[in-house]
């Protein structure tokens, strides 16, 4: 067993107390420098957090069906704006909304089938990783980084969830944010998709 030594503060000396401090003060002087700067980067990053309590376990082999929908966002004259979840993939005006869009989970990979109006076939794929709960994948991903001087990132996030009354639920993020000389700014939205599992 290790002898422990023990000394009262009155048994230390001046000049010890001075040497202790000054090491002290050399030590807090090089962090502060690092905390600054890993909490002004910090700062600038757009946090987006989702309670997860209420979704269920994603399956490796998932396989689930629903109906797309076109919303319409806006009417300009004779041009309407609209959007679905299909629409934020592809360019296709062409999507037949009356079938079911089928979408299927194969470990790192996620596939989407859906049909257009003339009945032609058409599947995408997209690379991800499988959480417990979820499925995340990126549509868009761009970063710029040179340390302390400049920060850029633009992102495109999805997340997929299944709640626990077997809804399907796609989480669009959009974040564009960065830093200059530790000023930093940073927007971001989201948009949720909810469908109904056939």
């Amino acid at each position: 067993m290790k002898k422990i030594l023990t000394e009262k503060y009155e048994s230390f000396t001046a000049k010890d107390l001075k040497n202790y401090s000054k090491i002290v003060n050399a030590y807090f002087r090089r962090k502060k420098y690092l905390l600054l700067i890993s909490f002004t980067t910090i700062s600038c990053s757009v946090q987006n957090e989702i309670n997860t309590d209420g979704f269920r376990k994603l399956e490796p082999n998932l396989n689930v069906r629903f109906y797309d929908r076109l919303d319409t966002i806006a009417q300009y004259d004779i041009r309407v704006l609209t959007k679905s979840l299909i629409k934020e993939f592809v360019d296709n005006d062409k999507v037949d909304y009356s079938k079911p869009v089928s979408l299927k989970l194969e470990k790192d990979k996620m596939f989407v089938r859906f049909t257009d109006v003339h009945k032609k076939e058409f599947v995408l794929q997209f690379h991800g990783k499988l959480h417990k709960k979820m499925f995340v994948f990126y549509t868009n991903y761009e970063t710029i980084n040179f340390p302390v001087l400049l920060m850029k990132k633009q992102m495109e996030r999805y997340k997929i969830h299944i709640s626990e009354n077997n809804e399907l639920l796609i989480q669009k993020f959009n974040v564009s944010e960065g830093m200059f000389l530790l000023f930093g700014a940073g927007t971001s939205n989201e948009n949720i998709y909810k469908f109904k599992i056939i």
